[in-house]
């Protein structure tokens, strides 16, 4: 039978070439983490949206390792989310926008302000770790 409100968790091995490893392996150390966990949150960074409380992204970045905070400072819009963020402004200027598009490209302007922001916060954050206020 189904296992109704269980979230599965899919299991991959995989082969990472050495200096890799190592930077993730001190990304885990300097958090006290597994390197499993290190390495899903720095995917998960770079890939996907980040768990930012945007009440107090501060904290939040005070929290991240180095590693983490360069992956934020390096981190712009996923290519089709950009792609579609482009085409509806250049559309926009030719022609009014549906409804439905015009809210569209409210979200994806949103998105990109709050990652632009958020790369702001990171890079001052950066800035203090160097200044050693960290």
């Amino acid at each position: 039978m189904g296992t109704m409100g269980v979230t599965s968790t899919p299991s991959i091995q995989i082969e990472l070439p050495a200096d890799l490893y190592e930077r993730i392996h001190a990304v885990a150390v300097h958090s006290d983490r597994p390197v499993e966990s290190a390495l899903v949150e720095s995917l998960a960074l770079l890939l996907g949206a980040p768990s930012v409380d945007w009440d107090h992204p501060a904290a939040t970045l005070e929290a991240l390792p180095d590693a983490q905070l360069w992956v934020l400072l390096n981190r712009r819009l996923a290519w089709p989310a950009s792609d579609r963020l482009h085409e509806l402004t250049a559309r926009g200027k030719g022609a009014p926008l549906s409804d439905e598009e015009q809210v569209e490209l409210a979200a994806l302007i949103d998105e990109a302000d709050r990652m632009t922001r958020l790369r702001s916060r990171a890079l001052l954050s950066g800035w203090a770790l160097e200044d050693g206020r960290r």
